[in-house]
């Protein structure tokens, strides 16, 4: 990202049909105020280097207990990569 150093995404997508880089965070943590605060400005970094959710950045997030949604994570695959 430039001046602004190296973010490392969970995982990077280059889907070549449509010429896009999508960058996937999953968040874990986010009912903890430090990890929640930490991804904010790590979303605001992204999006200032028009890295942005919706377009080419696509988040997922465990559920309040821990577990995963596969379900959610299927829909996700579903809009942005199929």
């Amino acid at each position: 990202l430039g001046d602004d150093g190296t973010r490392r995404p969970d995982f990077t997508i280059d889907d070549v049909e449509s010429g896009t880089l999508f960058y996937w965070e999953h968040c874990g943590l986010l009912s903890d105020s430090q990890y929640r605060k930490r991804w904010e400005e790590k979303k605001a970094l992204y999006a200032k280097h028009d890295i942005i959710e919706g377009k080419n950045l696509i988040v997922s997030q465990d559920e309040r207990d821990g577990s995963i949604d596969s379900l959610a994570i299927k829909a996700l695959i579903d809009k942005y990569l199929l």
